[in-house]
């Protein structure tokens, strides 16, 4: 009978904390029919968290001890009171930190991309300097800068160690090398890919390979610039002939009546990691050219592969037009010869290149061949072949 008291007594006497522990229940219940997720976790927590003093309250109702729930509680306090006020102690300190660094950041607050831009541009010019005063040095010292590997082999030292993107020599007599560095990124990844030894044919006027030298697409030492007609011809124009002479001073390698029909005879023993044919054209009107356009595309590929060295690329350059590409056909005429278009990686392709003249400044492309049309170099398409 007393336990049936006690049970009453503790429904009359905790009916709101079962209202609320009720309530609680059918809320969560109702959260998940309808779908909810976010708040469904925290209904369910006060649902647990009404439902430990009624539990704990209901089994001292059966075993007849009284206000059990509330001693429990009053001793977890007790506990927790030091524990709270050590992590008030923590918390006031992180904070009073927190709110020193800000004060000292917003008094000089920095700027993070000038920064890395100062950093970035201190750092290009310190390896420069540094690099530079290398190179100096190796060249005070004599047995290395006349043993040509020796020389690569310290030059290749310097380049990794110091970033150089390039850092070729190449030999500009018997007593002098010349060194060519490379530091900074440039736009030659846009521009025809000239690498090793560089044949240019057909350079008319020279300004091409002018250019070229300029943009630093290749070490003179490297480039070979050739003319169809003789140099007398050539260098009747004063202007040309002053251009001829920087070139040779520079480096370069420039030669006169060569003919890119016969390359195989010309240069019997030389082979060029790149040959260069700039706005090729047969001469003569547009319907003669359409026919013997193709015939000197033929002639040309089947004696320029003879004359490339292992890996090497063939590049010409066509004007942007469908009636020569569709008639002088060139991707069929170095297949015929076997050779393979790719891109200026090296990768198999189908399209060409687009050439833009604006991208080398000073070159102004001139005719070769009596009775040709003066060409549209503006714009142009450039096909590489291997």
């Amino acid at each position: 009978v007393k336990g049936i008291i006690d049970i009453v007594t503790f429904i009359v006497t905790q009916g709101a904390q079962i209202a609320d522990f009720v309530n609680a229940v059918l809320d969560a219940v109702i959260a998940i029919a309808n779908g909810g997720q976010a708040g469904v976790p925290k209904l369910i927590e006060a649902a647990l968290a009404t439902s430990v003093p009624l539990l704990i309250g209901f089994l001292a109702a059966l075993l007849g001890i009284g206000g059990l729930a509330n001693k429990v509680k009053s001793v977890f306090q007790s506990v927790s009171r030091p524990v709270t006020r050590a992590i008030d102690k923590i918390v006031d300190f992180i904070a009073r930190r927190a709110k020193r660094f800000h004060k000292e950041s917003s008094q000089n607050p920095p700027n993070k991309e000038q920064s890395e831009k100062r950093g970035s541009r201190d750092d290009i010019q310190q390896r420069w300097r540094r690099g530079i005063a290398a190179i100096r040095a190796l060249t005070r010292r004599s047995n290395e800068s006349k043993d040509p590997k020796r020389l690569h082999s310290e030059l290749s030292s310097i380049k990794g160690k110091y970033g150089f993107q390039n850092l070729i020599a190449h030999r500009h007599d018997n007593h002098q090398w010349r060194i060519y560095a490379k530091l900074n990124p440039d736009n030659s990844g846009n521009l025809i890919p000239m690498s090793g030894k560089t044949l240019i044919l057909g350079e008319g006027n020279f300004t091409f390979t002018e250019s070229a030298v300029n943009l630093n697409l290749n070490v003179p030492g490297n480039i070979r610039a050739t003319e169809y007609k003789e140099r007398e011809a050539v260098t009747e124009n004063s202007e040309i002939a002053a251009r001829v002479e920087r070139l040779e001073q520079a480096g370069v390698t420039v030669e006169f009546g060569v003919d890119a029909r016969t390359l195989e005879e010309k240069y019997k023993s030389i082979t060029f990691s790149t040959i260069i044919w700039m706005f090729p054209h047969p001469g003569g009107d547009r319907p003669t050219a359409a026919t013997r356009g193709r015939e000197m595309l033929n002639t040309f590929f089947q004696n320029a592969k003879h004359r490339l060295a292992p890996g090497g690329k063939i590049v010409i350059t066509l004007r942007a037009s469908n009636w020569y590409i569709q008639r002088w056909r060139p991707a069929q005429s170095a297949r015929l010869a076997g050779l393979t278009q790719v891109d200026g990686d090296g990768e198999a392709t189908s399209e060409p290149m687009n050439f833009n003249r604006s991208s080398y400044p000073g070159y102004t492309h001139e005719t070769t061949e009596s009775g040709a049309a003066k060409p549209d170099a503006e714009q142009g398409w450039t096909f590489i072949f291997s």
